[in-house]
Protein backbone atom coordinates (compact mmCIF):
# COMPACT_ATOMS: atom_id res chain seq x y z
CA UNK A 1 0.00 0.00 0.00
CA UNK A 2 1.39 3.69 -0.75
CA UNK A 3 2.04 5.47 2.16
CA UNK A 4 -0.03 8.45 2.77
CA UNK A 5 0.54 11.91 2.36
CA UNK A 6 0.39 14.53 4.68
CA UNK A 7 -2.05 17.21 3.91
CA UNK A 8 -1.08 20.91 4.25
CA UNK A 9 -3.78 22.91 6.31
CA UNK A 10 -4.67 26.38 6.48
CA UNK A 11 -1.61 26.94 8.85
CA UNK A 12 0.66 25.05 6.64
CA UNK A 13 -0.10 27.25 3.48
CA UNK A 14 1.14 30.76 4.32
CA UNK A 15 4.60 28.70 3.22
CA UNK A 16 3.51 28.36 -0.29
CA UNK A 17 2.65 31.54 -0.21
CA UNK A 18 5.59 32.48 0.42
CA UNK A 19 7.26 30.95 -2.52
CA UNK A 20 6.31 33.01 -5.38
CA UNK A 21 7.98 36.14 -4.09
CA UNK A 22 11.54 34.34 -3.56
CA UNK A 23 11.43 32.65 -6.86
CA UNK A 24 10.28 35.76 -8.55
CA UNK A 25 13.09 37.77 -7.22
CA UNK A 26 15.57 35.25 -8.31
CA UNK A 27 14.31 35.04 -11.73
CA UNK A 28 14.44 39.01 -11.64
CA UNK A 29 18.23 38.99 -11.19
CA UNK A 30 20.49 39.74 -14.39
CA UNK A 31 22.12 37.25 -16.55
CA UNK A 32 24.81 39.31 -16.47
CA UNK A 33 25.40 38.91 -12.86
CA UNK A 34 25.04 35.94 -13.08
CA UNK A 35 27.59 35.25 -15.32
CA UNK A 36 30.03 37.65 -13.31
CA UNK A 37 29.54 35.22 -10.50
CA UNK A 38 31.12 32.35 -12.58
CA UNK A 39 33.61 34.56 -13.55
CA UNK A 40 34.55 35.21 -9.90
CA UNK A 41 34.14 31.66 -9.36
CA UNK A 42 36.46 30.19 -12.25
CA UNK A 43 38.75 33.35 -12.23
CA UNK A 44 38.59 33.28 -15.70
CA UNK A 45 37.79 36.30 -18.84
CA UNK A 46 34.60 35.74 -19.93
CA UNK A 47 35.31 37.52 -23.07
CA UNK A 48 38.21 34.78 -24.33
CA UNK A 49 35.24 32.30 -23.74
CA UNK A 50 33.21 31.16 -26.70
CA UNK A 51 29.69 33.13 -27.18
CA UNK A 52 27.50 29.75 -26.91
CA UNK A 53 28.72 29.93 -22.92
CA UNK A 54 26.72 33.11 -22.63
CA UNK A 55 23.60 31.80 -24.31
CA UNK A 56 23.40 28.45 -22.10
CA UNK A 57 23.66 30.88 -19.00
CA UNK A 58 20.60 33.02 -20.41
CA UNK A 59 18.68 29.15 -21.17
CA UNK A 60 19.50 28.03 -17.45
CA UNK A 61 18.02 31.85 -15.92
CA UNK A 62 15.00 31.62 -18.29
CA UNK A 63 14.91 27.36 -17.25
CA UNK A 64 15.48 28.83 -13.62
CA UNK A 65 12.75 31.23 -13.95
CA UNK A 66 10.17 28.91 -15.33
CA UNK A 67 10.56 26.18 -12.69
CA UNK A 68 9.81 28.80 -10.26
CA UNK A 69 6.93 30.32 -11.31
CA UNK A 70 5.35 26.63 -12.37
CA UNK A 71 6.97 25.45 -8.26
CA UNK A 72 4.65 28.66 -7.70
CA UNK A 73 1.55 27.68 -9.50
CA UNK A 74 1.75 24.24 -8.08
CA UNK A 75 1.87 25.77 -4.20
CA UNK A 76 -0.87 28.25 -4.97
CA UNK A 77 -2.74 24.54 -6.46
CA UNK A 78 -1.87 22.65 -3.04
CA UNK A 79 -2.76 25.37 -1.50
CA UNK A 80 -6.86 25.60 -2.93
CA UNK A 81 -6.78 21.62 -2.71
CA UNK A 82 -6.19 21.36 0.79
CA UNK A 83 -8.49 24.25 1.68
CA UNK A 84 -11.13 22.22 -0.65
CA UNK A 85 -10.76 18.79 1.18
CA UNK A 86 -10.71 20.60 4.45
CA UNK A 87 -14.04 22.29 3.33
CA UNK A 88 -15.19 19.02 1.88
CA UNK A 89 -14.37 16.90 5.04
CA UNK A 90 -16.60 19.09 6.88
CA UNK A 91 -19.10 19.08 4.75
CA UNK A 92 -18.72 15.45 5.47
CA UNK A 93 -18.67 15.26 8.96
CA UNK A 94 -21.81 17.65 8.88
CA UNK A 95 -23.67 15.27 6.48
CA UNK A 96 -22.87 12.50 8.86
CA UNK A 97 -23.95 13.84 12.20
CA UNK A 98 -27.57 14.96 10.51
CA UNK A 99 -27.91 11.45 9.37
CA UNK A 100 -27.04 10.11 12.75
CA UNK A 101 -29.99 12.56 14.35
CA UNK A 102 -31.95 11.89 11.09
CA UNK A 103 -31.85 7.85 11.70
CA UNK A 104 -32.71 8.74 15.75
CA UNK A 105 -35.17 10.84 14.74
CA UNK A 106 -36.57 7.93 12.43
CA UNK A 107 -37.03 5.77 15.37
CA UNK A 108 -38.87 7.75 17.47
CA UNK A 109 -41.14 8.45 13.86
CA UNK A 110 -41.82 4.65 14.18
CA UNK A 111 -42.32 4.37 17.96
CA UNK A 112 -45.18 7.21 17.17
CA UNK A 113 -46.90 4.93 14.17
CA UNK A 114 -46.48 1.60 16.27
CA UNK A 115 -48.27 3.29 19.09
CA UNK A 116 -50.97 4.56 17.05
CA UNK A 117 -51.43 1.03 15.42
CA UNK A 118 -52.06 -0.58 18.54
CA UNK A 119 -55.63 1.24 18.28
CA UNK A 120 -57.58 0.67 15.07
CA UNK A 121 -59.81 3.77 15.45
CA UNK A 122 -56.55 5.72 14.88
CA UNK A 123 -55.28 3.78 12.36
CA UNK A 124 -57.79 5.69 9.25
CA UNK A 125 -56.93 9.11 10.89
CA UNK A 126 -55.49 12.07 9.92
CA UNK A 127 -52.56 12.49 12.52
CA UNK A 128 -51.77 8.73 11.62
CA UNK A 129 -51.47 9.61 7.80
CA UNK A 130 -48.94 12.58 9.00
CA UNK A 131 -46.80 10.08 11.22
CA UNK A 132 -46.50 7.98 7.91
CA UNK A 133 -45.69 10.50 5.81
CA UNK A 134 -43.21 12.17 8.12
CA UNK A 135 -41.61 8.73 8.31
CA UNK A 136 -41.93 8.02 4.82
CA UNK A 137 -39.85 11.36 3.83
CA UNK A 138 -37.24 10.75 7.12
CA UNK A 139 -36.29 7.72 5.55
CA UNK A 140 -35.76 9.12 1.88
CA UNK A 141 -33.70 11.89 3.46
CA UNK A 142 -31.61 9.14 5.38
CA UNK A 143 -31.05 7.66 1.93
CA UNK A 144 -30.05 11.17 0.16
CA UNK A 145 -28.26 11.80 3.04
CA UNK A 146 -26.11 8.64 2.29
CA UNK A 147 -25.62 9.17 -1.43
CA UNK A 148 -24.06 12.44 -0.55
CA UNK A 149 -21.69 11.21 1.91
CA UNK A 150 -20.51 8.51 -0.62
CA UNK A 151 -20.15 11.66 -3.11
CA UNK A 152 -18.14 13.34 -1.23
CA UNK A 153 -15.80 10.58 -0.18
CA UNK A 154 -15.26 10.17 -3.53
CA UNK A 155 -14.51 13.52 -4.48
CA UNK A 156 -12.10 13.97 -1.42
CA UNK A 157 -10.30 10.53 -2.61
CA UNK A 158 -9.38 12.05 -5.86
CA UNK A 159 -9.15 15.35 -4.10
CA UNK A 160 -6.62 13.45 -2.27
CA UNK A 161 -4.73 11.99 -4.98
CA UNK A 162 -4.07 15.33 -7.21
CA UNK A 163 -2.73 16.41 -3.78
CA UNK A 164 -0.38 13.63 -3.49
CA UNK A 165 0.44 13.85 -6.99
CA UNK A 166 0.55 18.01 -6.38
CA UNK A 167 3.39 17.16 -3.44
CA UNK A 168 5.32 15.13 -5.48
CA UNK A 169 5.43 17.87 -8.74
CA UNK A 170 6.51 20.62 -5.71
CA UNK A 171 9.17 18.51 -4.48
CA UNK A 172 10.54 17.35 -7.79
CA UNK A 173 10.42 21.58 -8.70
CA UNK A 174 12.35 22.05 -5.60
CA UNK A 175 14.78 19.50 -6.67
CA UNK A 176 14.86 21.00 -10.17
CA UNK A 177 15.54 24.43 -8.92
CA UNK A 178 18.21 23.47 -6.45
CA UNK A 179 20.09 21.89 -9.10
CA UNK A 180 19.62 24.41 -11.44
CA UNK A 181 20.97 26.64 -8.98
CA UNK A 182 24.18 24.96 -9.11
CA UNK A 183 24.86 24.41 -12.85
CA UNK A 184 24.27 28.26 -12.35
CA UNK A 185 26.54 29.47 -9.95
CA UNK A 186 28.97 26.65 -10.34
CA UNK A 187 28.45 25.86 -6.78
CA UNK A 188 29.39 22.33 -7.36
CA UNK A 189 32.48 23.22 -9.73
CA UNK A 190 35.15 20.47 -9.29
CA UNK A 191 35.56 17.21 -11.03
CA UNK A 192 33.21 14.24 -10.30
CA UNK A 193 32.29 10.78 -11.97
CA UNK A 194 28.98 12.13 -14.25
CA UNK A 195 25.82 10.01 -13.78
CA UNK A 196 23.76 9.37 -16.21
CA UNK A 197 20.29 10.00 -15.92
CA UNK A 198 17.69 8.72 -13.27
CA UNK A 199 15.18 7.66 -16.97
CA UNK A 200 15.26 8.45 -20.20
CA UNK A 201 13.77 12.48 -20.48
CA UNK A 202 11.10 13.41 -21.69
CA UNK A 203 10.66 16.22 -24.62
CA UNK A 204 10.02 19.83 -23.25
CA UNK A 205 6.50 20.26 -24.56
CA UNK A 206 5.40 16.86 -22.68
CA UNK A 207 7.01 18.31 -19.40
CA UNK A 208 4.67 21.20 -20.20
CA UNK A 209 1.81 19.03 -21.33
CA UNK A 210 2.01 17.18 -18.12
CA UNK A 211 2.45 20.08 -15.79
CA UNK A 212 -0.33 21.88 -17.05
CA UNK A 213 -2.60 18.67 -17.36
CA UNK A 214 -1.86 18.47 -13.82
CA UNK A 215 -2.62 21.83 -13.07
CA UNK A 216 -5.70 21.45 -14.99
CA UNK A 217 -6.68 18.69 -13.38
CA UNK A 218 -6.28 20.36 -9.81
CA UNK A 219 -8.21 23.24 -10.78
CA UNK A 220 -10.97 21.36 -12.53
CA UNK A 221 -11.47 18.95 -9.53
CA UNK A 222 -11.40 21.95 -6.77
CA UNK A 223 -14.24 23.34 -9.11
CA UNK A 224 -16.46 20.56 -8.79
CA UNK A 225 -15.65 19.99 -4.97
CA UNK A 226 -16.85 23.94 -4.76
CA UNK A 227 -19.77 23.29 -7.16
CA UNK A 228 -20.83 19.10 -4.85
CA UNK A 229 -20.90 21.47 -1.68
CA UNK A 230 -22.91 24.16 -3.17
CA UNK A 231 -24.97 21.67 -4.51
CA UNK A 232 -25.17 19.71 -1.22
CA UNK A 233 -25.75 22.32 0.95
CA UNK A 234 -28.80 23.29 -1.53
CA UNK A 235 -30.16 20.07 -1.44
CA UNK A 236 -29.72 19.74 2.64
CA UNK A 237 -31.29 22.96 2.78
CA UNK A 238 -34.41 21.86 0.80
CA UNK A 239 -34.38 18.76 2.86
CA UNK A 240 -34.47 20.96 5.84
CA UNK A 241 -37.51 23.06 4.76
CA UNK A 242 -39.43 20.00 3.43
CA UNK A 243 -39.26 18.30 6.66
CA UNK A 244 -40.25 21.47 8.88
CA UNK A 245 -42.73 21.93 6.83
CA UNK A 246 -44.23 18.05 7.67
CA UNK A 247 -43.01 18.19 11.36
CA UNK A 248 -45.44 21.48 10.99
CA UNK A 249 -48.05 19.75 9.06
CA UNK A 250 -48.12 16.81 11.97
CA UNK A 251 -48.11 19.23 14.42
CA UNK A 252 -50.78 20.48 13.50
CA UNK A 253 -53.25 17.71 12.78
CA UNK A 254 -52.52 16.76 15.96
CA UNK A 255 -53.58 19.82 17.45
CA UNK A 256 -56.93 19.82 15.18
CA UNK A 257 -57.31 16.04 16.44
CA UNK A 258 -56.94 16.64 19.99
CA UNK A 259 -59.17 19.63 20.07
CA UNK A 260 -61.69 17.23 17.91
CA UNK A 261 -61.35 14.59 20.43
CA UNK A 262 -61.59 17.22 23.40
CA UNK A 263 -64.88 19.21 21.65
CA UNK A 264 -66.78 15.33 20.82
CA UNK A 265 -66.30 14.57 24.90
CA UNK A 266 -67.34 17.79 25.97
CA UNK A 267 -70.69 17.21 24.13
CA UNK A 268 -71.19 13.07 25.33
CA UNK A 269 -70.72 14.68 28.86
CA UNK A 270 -73.71 17.30 28.00
CA UNK A 271 -75.50 14.46 26.62
CA UNK A 272 -75.02 12.65 29.17
CA UNK A 273 -75.98 14.87 31.97
CA UNK A 274 -79.01 15.90 29.87
CA UNK A 275 -80.01 12.39 30.37
CA UNK A 276 -79.15 12.45 33.64
CA UNK A 277 -81.18 15.24 34.20
CA UNK A 278 -84.23 14.00 32.03
CA UNK A 279 -84.37 10.89 34.17
CA UNK A 280 -84.68 12.88 37.38
CA UNK A 281 -87.46 14.95 35.67
CA UNK A 282 -89.21 11.32 34.97
CA UNK A 283 -88.89 10.39 37.93
CA UNK A 284 -90.21 13.54 39.55
CA UNK A 285 -93.01 13.39 37.02
CA UNK A 286 -93.71 9.52 37.62
CA UNK A 287 -93.99 10.21 41.44
CA UNK A 288 -96.71 13.49 40.65
CA UNK A 289 -98.80 11.20 38.32
CA UNK A 290 -98.48 8.47 41.13
CA UNK A 291 -99.58 10.89 43.79
CA UNK A 292 -102.64 12.09 41.48
CA UNK A 293 -103.47 9.21 40.68
CA UNK A 294 -103.76 7.96 44.67
CA UNK A 295 -105.69 11.09 45.14
CA UNK A 296 -107.90 10.62 42.49
CA UNK A 297 -108.96 6.95 43.70
CA UNK A 298 -109.28 8.27 46.88
CA UNK A 299 -111.96 10.90 45.83
CA UNK A 300 -113.50 7.97 43.50
CA UNK A 301 -113.47 5.74 46.86
CA UNK A 302 -115.03 8.23 48.84
CA UNK A 303 -117.62 9.25 45.46
CA UNK A 304 -118.34 6.02 45.00
CA UNK A 305 -119.77 5.60 49.05
CA UNK A 306 -121.18 8.95 48.53
CA UNK A 307 -123.75 7.25 45.83
CA UNK A 308 -124.04 4.18 47.34
CA UNK A 309 -124.92 6.07 50.13
CA UNK A 310 -127.66 7.97 48.83
CA UNK A 311 -129.12 4.99 47.07
CA UNK A 312 -129.63 3.74 50.49
CA UNK A 313 -132.81 6.21 50.41
CA UNK A 314 -136.11 4.75 51.06
CA UNK A 315 -139.38 5.00 48.42
CA UNK A 316 -139.82 8.37 47.17
CA UNK A 317 -136.90 9.84 48.32
CA UNK A 318 -134.79 7.86 46.06
CA UNK A 319 -134.63 10.71 42.96
CA UNK A 320 -132.29 11.96 40.48
CA UNK A 321 -132.05 14.63 42.28
CA UNK A 322 -129.32 17.89 41.92
CA UNK A 323 -126.83 15.65 44.55
CA UNK A 324 -127.36 12.49 42.81
CA UNK A 325 -126.61 14.06 39.38
CA UNK A 326 -123.26 16.10 40.48
CA UNK A 327 -121.73 12.53 42.53
CA UNK A 328 -122.39 10.70 38.98
CA UNK A 329 -120.87 13.36 36.88
CA UNK A 330 -118.37 13.73 39.83
CA UNK A 331 -117.80 9.80 39.32
CA UNK A 332 -117.27 9.92 35.48
CA UNK A 333 -115.10 13.03 35.81
CA UNK A 334 -113.25 10.97 37.90
CA UNK A 335 -112.82 7.93 35.37
CA UNK A 336 -111.34 10.10 32.78
CA UNK A 337 -108.75 11.76 34.88
CA UNK A 338 -108.05 8.58 36.17
CA UNK A 339 -108.00 6.81 32.59
CA UNK A 340 -105.61 10.33 31.51
CA UNK A 341 -103.14 9.43 34.34
CA UNK A 342 -102.71 6.34 33.63
CA UNK A 343 -102.05 7.07 29.80
CA UNK A 344 -99.42 9.31 31.43
CA UNK A 345 -97.73 7.05 33.71
CA UNK A 346 -97.28 5.17 30.99
CA UNK A 347 -95.65 7.12 29.10
CA UNK A 348 -93.40 8.47 31.49
CA UNK A 349 -92.82 4.77 31.99
CA UNK A 350 -91.56 4.65 28.69
CA UNK A 351 -89.49 7.67 28.74
CA UNK A 352 -87.77 6.75 31.65
CA UNK A 353 -87.20 3.38 30.13
CA UNK A 354 -85.63 4.57 27.09
CA UNK A 355 -83.51 7.20 29.20
CA UNK A 356 -82.06 4.27 31.57
CA UNK A 357 -81.13 2.27 28.39
CA UNK A 358 -79.30 4.80 26.97
CA UNK A 359 -77.47 6.32 30.00
CA UNK A 360 -75.12 3.10 29.82
CA UNK A 361 -74.41 3.80 26.57
CA UNK A 362 -73.72 7.03 26.94
CA UNK A 363 -71.49 6.22 29.52
CA UNK A 364 -69.31 3.82 27.59
CA UNK A 365 -68.78 6.04 25.07
CA UNK A 366 -67.73 8.83 27.30
CA UNK A 367 -65.23 6.47 28.18
CA UNK A 368 -64.15 5.22 25.18
CA UNK A 369 -64.16 9.00 23.71
CA UNK A 370 -61.28 9.86 27.33
CA UNK A 371 -59.40 6.81 26.33
CA UNK A 372 -58.80 8.38 22.64
CA UNK A 373 -58.11 11.76 23.95
CA UNK A 374 -56.09 10.07 26.39
CA UNK A 375 -54.27 8.11 23.51
CA UNK A 376 -54.31 11.03 21.19
CA UNK A 377 -51.90 13.34 24.21
CA UNK A 378 -49.70 10.53 25.09
CA UNK A 379 -48.72 10.17 21.19
CA UNK A 380 -48.52 14.23 20.92
CA UNK A 381 -46.15 13.57 24.22
CA UNK A 382 -44.23 11.41 22.48
CA UNK A 383 -43.80 13.38 19.04
CA UNK A 384 -43.03 16.24 21.41
CA UNK A 385 -40.27 14.38 23.12
CA UNK A 386 -38.37 14.56 19.98
CA UNK A 387 -38.43 17.93 19.24
CA UNK A 388 -36.00 18.93 21.90
CA UNK A 389 -33.61 16.91 20.87
CA UNK A 390 -33.94 17.85 16.86
CA UNK A 391 -33.72 21.30 18.24
CA UNK A 392 -30.77 21.05 20.50
CA UNK A 393 -28.81 19.59 17.69
CA UNK A 394 -29.46 22.46 15.63
CA UNK A 395 -28.71 24.94 18.08
CA UNK A 396 -25.63 23.30 18.78
CA UNK A 397 -24.89 23.39 14.97
CA UNK A 398 -25.52 27.15 14.75
CA UNK A 399 -23.60 27.70 17.90
CA UNK A 400 -20.27 25.91 16.03
CA UNK A 401 -21.08 27.75 13.25
CA UNK A 402 -21.30 30.89 14.76
CA UNK A 403 -17.77 30.13 16.57
CA UNK A 404 -16.05 29.50 13.56
CA UNK A 405 -17.26 32.79 11.91
CA UNK A 406 -16.12 34.30 14.88
CA UNK A 407 -12.60 33.07 15.15
CA UNK A 408 -12.47 34.05 10.79
CA UNK A 409 -13.88 37.91 12.10
CA UNK A 410 -10.12 37.68 14.67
Amino acid sequence: MRKALPLHRADHLSSYQSLAPIHNALARAPVMSICEEMSCSLDVDLSSLPSDIRGTARHLSSRHLELGKWQSLTGLSLSRVGREIDALEQLKIDVERQLEERKTYARFIGDCVKFKEDFEQFVRDEVYGELKKELQLTREVNSTLQSHILLLQGQIDALKDVYAQLQIDYQDKSEAIRLMTKCITYSNFHRCQPDGPKRWPITYDSWKSECNNLQNKSENLSKMGTNLRGNIQFTLTNLKNACERQRSNTNKAMRKAIHALMKTEEQMRWKLKQALNDRDDLMKTSLKVAGQMRNCEARTTQNTSNLSALNQRQRNELCLDQAHNSLTLQQCDLGLIASGLERMRRRVQASMDGVRRRIPILERELQAQERAVQTEVKCQDMYQNILPLHKASVDQKNNAVGAANFLERL
